[in-house]
């Protein structure tokens, strides 16, 4: 599909937001399973046949309410593999939609193991990209047989038909066990009779800490009541498998969390926590969770006063984890896991903060004790105080930092790092509004000797007098673009047009350079990147393997998305990038020499492959500018229809769009 945007040299609007999704006119739907006579099959496209590039199927299987769904794969498995399985998957959730929690994401040639919902939805999505495309995947959905989840204080599960009849063949059974948060809980066998076999390989019970991604606590099978076990957190996964031989009368298990508990919400200006039971035998495992939040504008400055864990290879058994925020996302602060006494500080950059400690019960006298304050500013960060915004008049004049590094808060578990020559930071979730209570914080960082320069564009903040402090609430965007004229190596640049160089160029890099580049300009745009001719980059053997620059189309460096690899003497030709990105890298393990400078530029329009994106007008939210002519391509597999939804649409009414 061509999406053409033209203008002419009178006045100019807004632009457009268009999304498009190519769907696939072959794969997904939504299933009911009414009953066991209801099972049937879900496919990749094709199947047996190869499926397509560029596939995006959803499935959702649904099973009346309070039972569960199975999904058996069957036959042959193959989709391309992809590190994390981040290109071509298949992906379950146990829920009915994109945001449910995964239950597992598969590719590569190894059939899956059976996978059994929680719930009564199971939410399946299949993707491929542009790489090679195999046989796909066949799995049977069923309801599930038994199974479920069991919350509260206590509880009891039966294995089916017990205690009457003996169970059947080729079960698979999981049941999710959830107390209170905080406690722990002790799994007792109360009866106990399935068939023995060596290595219990045939029917048999398993115990996993949390979920099967957990710690095994156990496998059991034959006609002796197991010992009762005791979990470090507050929930726990009972897994029943059953093959086609013999059976038996199966089994009862009760479940009560733990009297004691440990975590909690930390709310006060200061406070002080321990481990459970610290200072006193601790014999069985525990997780624990503390949320720590103090008041807006402050940080949290966290102190262990005793910290008594065994230093042992890769903190396996005992472990205190600090988090900058309270998000199941906040970036990690620390990791500890030996023994501390003194008064380290570990400082969150906003005001709050996650506290995690774990023990698997071998040492029943480790723990720590600990303390908070929030005395500090959490808009100092680690120098001065510089500058402080709010309200909705941009600022002025731009702001020099005579250092080589500058902290950006916006009072954190958001923001990021950036090194390089220029660039961006812009509010979370841009171009969408920014949320509340959110709070970020950049780190930019040029070469030492270098000075930071700070602007900043399209700038809206309400100030709250009540807390003294900003409370930035922005239904727009923020940008700080931070430049400076000096010549690097590497780095992140957000910019329409500029050089990467390697070092010292026009002079001879220095011996074992390596420099790596992105390149990211507007989402309208593409980029074009021309090499000089003065071009020496020495390679020994002559293939450009350790000697080299190469450009990939994107932020990453992904094979398929290589566009160019040179060497020796002759220069690249002139590349055109399909997206608004593109990552340079440049090595060399030779001798010194020249080197090589290029320079880019931005154009507007764009080819999309991915399966659903958005696409949208030059300098959108802001004009268009005059005198524009711009193409977007959208190439999609043949069996797919590629749907547009205009998001936002201010053009001057006899502008052409088509």
């Amino acid at each position: 599909m061509f999406v053409r945007f033209i203008s002419d040299s009178s006045n100019e609007g807004q632009g457009f937001k268009i999304t498009y999704e190519a769907k696939s006119l072959a794969c997904g739907g939504n299933i009911y399973i009414h009953d066991a006579d209801s099972a049937g099959y879900v496919t990749s496209p094709n199947h047996p046949d190869h499926y397509p590039q560029h596939a995006d199927c959803v499935w959702l299987l649904a099973v009346p309410p309070g039972k569960l769904i199975r999904l058996q794969f069957e036959d042959q498995f193959n989709i391309e593999v992809s590190p994390n399985c981040t290109s071509s998957y298949l992906e379950l959730r146990d829920g009915a939609d994109s945001n449910a929690p995964v239950l597992s994401k598969f590719c590569g040639t190894s059939l899956p193991a059976s996978q059994l919902s929680s719930g009564d939805v199971m939410y399946l999505r299949f993707r491929s990209d542009n790489s090679p495309t195999h046989v796909g995947f066949k799995a049977k959905y069923s309801i599930a047989q038994c199974g479920g989840t069991v919350t509260g204080q206590s509880g009891v599960i039966e294995s089916n038909g017990y205690p009457t009849l003996p169970y059947a063949d080729n079960l698979f059974c999981d049941w999710h066990l959830q107390g209170p948060l905080g406690h722990y809980l002790t799994l007792r066998f109360e009866d106990f009779n399935l068939q023995n076999s060596s290595g219990c390989e045939r029917d048999f019970v398993e115990i996993w800490e949390n979920h099967t991604s957990g710690h095994l606590l156990g496998r059991f099978c034959g006609d002796t009541i197991p010992n009762s076990i005791d979990t470090s957190g507050n929930v726990a996964l009972v897994r029943f498998v059953t093959d086609s031989s013999l059976s038996a009368s199966g089994f009862r298990l009760r479940f009560d969390a733990s009297v004691e508990e440990c975590g909690g919400d930390l709310r006060g200006p200061t406070g002080t926590f321990t481990s459970p039971n610290y200072l006193n035998p601790n014999p069985h495992g525990w997780m624990c969770e503390w949320r720590i939040t103090v008041q807006e504008g402050r940080r949290v400055t966290l102190t262990f006063n005793n910290l008594r864990l065994e230093a042992r290879p890769f903190c396996s058994s005992e472990h205190v984890m600090v988090f900058n925020g309270i998000r199941s996302n906040s970036p990690q602060l620390e990791k500890l896991c030996s023994s501390v006494n003194g008064s380290n500080e570990i400082k969150s950059s906003g005001n709050t903060m996650k506290v995690i400690y774990f023990t698997d019960g071998s040492r029943p006298y480790g723990g720590f004790t600990a303390s908070y304050t929030s005395s500090e500013d959490a808009g100092n960060a680690d120098g001065l105080l510089m500058w402080r915004l709010c309200g909705s008049s941009q600022p002025a004049i731009p702001l020099v930092i005579p250092y080589p590094q500058k902290v950006t808060n916006l009072i954190s578990d958001c923001g990021g790092i950036q090194i390089g020559d220029s660039g961006v930071i812009s509010s979370p979730n841009y171009p969408a509004s920014y949320d509340s209570l959110t709070h970020c914080s950049w780190l930019l960082e040029a070469p030492p000797g270098h000075t930071i320069t700070v602007s900043s564009d399209d700038w809206k903040c309400v100030s709250s007098r009540s807390l003294g402090l900003p409370k930035l609430s922005l239904s727009s965007h923020t940008d700080d673009f931070f430049h400076d004229n000096f010549s690097g190596c590497g780095g992140i640049l957000h910019s329409d047009n500029g050089t990467i160089r390697s070092p010292h160029w026009p002079q001879n890099f220095p011996e074992n350079s390596r420099c790596s580049w992105t390149v990211i300009t507007h989402q309208s745009k593409h980029l074009e990147i021309s090499f000089d001719n003065n071009f020496l980059i020495p390679s020994g053997d002559g293939q450009c393997q350790n000697s080299f620059v190469k450009v990939w189309a994107g932020a990453q460096e992904a094979d398929r998305a290589l566009m160019a690899t040179s060497c020796g003497n002759v220069a690249p030709g002139a590349i055109v990038t399909p997206g608004n990105a593109f990552t340079a890298v440049f090595q060399s393990q030779e001798a010194p020499a020249q080197g090589f400078s290029a320079s880019f530029m931005s154009l507007c329009g764009r080819t999309f492959t991915n399966p659903s994106d958005y696409i949208v007008s030059p300098n959108y939210p802001k004009q268009y500018d005059n005198n524009m002519n711009c193409t977007y391509i959208i190439e999609a597999d043949p069996l797919s229809v590629v749907l547009l939804t205009f998001v936002s649409f201010h053009l001057e009414g006899k502008f052409i769009l088509m």
